[in-house]
């Protein structure tokens, strides 16, 4: 599929730049005492946070949607939005740069309102204040650019829409690292970008659509570390019904006593994201205490402040959701 999208990309670079020039013209139209308005329509564009790009402050979010008569918008569940998310901040390497605030409003810029009956290609713009060195005006600013395609009816995987989300953040194809000196679109390989799958409420990723392979698993005939990366894959892939098999597995090794811390913690992190897709408040905040616990006992780099700033999100994203 993603070759296929590789050329889709070069074909919707055009609207891109329209959507682009034309949110910066009006913005530079605006008075300055509208640019606070949340949401405002113009012309064809539906602007929310700032009218002008120009303006944003570090790590502040602005986005232009195109607006569609009679909208019909995504319905996604918390988990999609939570572990696609998760993906995104992967990519850009945007986990301890961002406060747990401002994860959840850029979600929300990425997610809420989400037309889901418009035309195929670009559909929606989101930008982050200040994300690049050295640059000047909005060119130094994070864009991710949200694109909805429709399956054809001889795709290998059906599924309602495909999603990509891509930003013009560089990644340096060695290490992986972001290039923060300057920013540009390229192509979905070499921009940080998350491909998901839509279905039924759900967001998969396309390179995690392994349901088929999880469930002919034979948990069984692997050791601990690799019943830990089966269930990691199974909570990441397009099946709901299989994740109480990942349950499964990290329960029994949580319960282990001569068991590796590493693997212990890390059996139990998917337990945790398990409570996560079941909304299961309650649960996830009892079990992410432990966790931050039991760290203390785990050498390497699984301590509290990277948990919290890697994993811990999810936890504040899950509540602000239930909110």
């Amino acid at each position: 599929m993603k070759k296929t999208l590789l050329k889709i990309f070069a074909g919707i670079s055009l609207a891109f730049l329209m959507i682009s020039c034309a949110t910066t013209n009006a913005a530079s139209n605006t008075e300055a005492k509208n640019a606070a308005s949340p949401k405002k329509t113009i012309g064809k564009f539906i602007v929310r946070g700032t009218e002008n790009p120009e303006k944003l402050e570090k790590n502040d979010v602005m986005s232009v949607t195109t607006n569609v008569p009679n909208p019909e918008y995504f319905e996604f569940s918390n988990w999609s939005k939570i572990r696609t998310m998760n993906n995104l901040l992967d990519e850009l390497l945007l986990h301890s740069e961002l406060t747990n605030e401002q994860k959840y409003k850029l979600m929300s810029y990425i997610f809420d309102d989400l037309p889901k009956n418009a035309s195929d290609g670009l559909v929606r713009e989101v930008r982050l204040g200040n994300f690049f060195n050295k640059q000047n005006g909005d060119a130094k600013n994070l864009i991710i650019r949200i694109t909805l395609l429709t399956p054809g009816k001889d795709a290998k995987v059906q599924n309602e829409k495909v999603i990509v989300i891509v930003s013009n953040a560089i990644k340096n194809q060695t290490t992986g690292e972001i290039i923060k000196d300057a920013g540009g679109f390229l192509s979905l390989d070499k921009n940080a970008t998350v491909i998901s799958a839509y279905n039924n409420k759900l967001l998969t990723n396309i390179l995690r659509m392994m349901a088929a392979e999880n469930n002919k698993a034979d948990a069984s005939k692997i050791g601990d570390l690799d019943a830990v990366m089966l269930a990691q894959s199974i909570l990441a892939d397009e099946d709901l019904s299989n994740d109480k098999k990942a349950h499964e597995l990290c329960s029994k090794i949580i319960e282990k006593k001569d068991i590796m811390p590493a693997v212990k913690i890390s059996a139990m992190m998917m337990e945790f994201d398990y409570r996560i897709s079941l909304d299961d408040l309650e649960g996830a905040a009892k079990l992410w205490n432990e966790i931050l616990a039991f760290s203390v006992n785990v050498p390497g780099d699984m301590n509290p402040e990277n948990l919290n700033s890697t994993n811990g999100e999810s936890l504040y994203l899950l509540k602000e959701l239930l909110k």
